[in-house]
């Protein structure tokens, strides 16, 4: 289950939180990409993968993110909290990722972006739909990331091109981080 944007209006910044607990007592993995108050009240229920922006990992630690060590930190730290899965979205610089076992770094190529607005939501489906195909780690990560950039190419949010999609995957440059 996907717990993204902002709370609905009249939603406490608890709502994530219960929300992510009442399906993970019904044993349904979670996500969680919002920003603010909420995120930092969501948190605390462990969702099973977080997808903050470079800005929002940067309110969760309260410090800036300006070099590679930091970010990895960051992702370290998230994976402390209980989170399985942690990915930092960086716009044009890609994404940092973690499960634990692996932490990667996803650059993409340079774009003429059109629109930024559901980039993070591309990039999370993109992840989830490789992660329900089985995909490795390694591969859920540079299909999110390709699906986040392809997004950027058009003025609809949240939406691309699947030839968009398959040049730009090509192009992804996934390294050990």
């Amino acid at each position: 289950m996907v717990f993204s944007g902002a709370n609905a209006n009249g939603l406490g910044n608890c709502a994530y939180r219960e929300l992510i607990e009442i399906a993970k007592n019904k044993n349904v993995k979670t996500v969680l990409d919002t920003r603010g108050k909420a995120l930092l009240s969501a948190l605390k229920a462990k969702p099973f993968i977080i997808k903050p922006n470079i800005k929002e990992a940067e309110y969760i630690l309260r410090r800036r993110l300006n070099s590679l060590p930091k970010i990895k930190e960051a992702l370290r730290h998230l994976l402390g909290c209980g989170i399985k899965v942690a990915i930092i979205s960086m716009g044009d610089g890609g994404a940092a990722a973690s499960d634990g076992n692996e932490m990667l770094l996803a650059a993409i190529p340079r774009l003429k972006s059109k629109n930024s607005m559901g980039c993070g939501d591309a990039l999370v489906g993109g992840f989830l739909f490789s992660h329900s195909c089985g995909e490795s780690f390694r591969d859920c990560v540079k299909i999110a990331v390709a699906a986040g950039a392809a997004s950027a190419l058009t003025a609809k949010p949240g939406y691309f091109k699947k030839e968009d999609f398959k040049k730009i995957y090509g192009r992804v440059n996934i390294t050990r981080g």
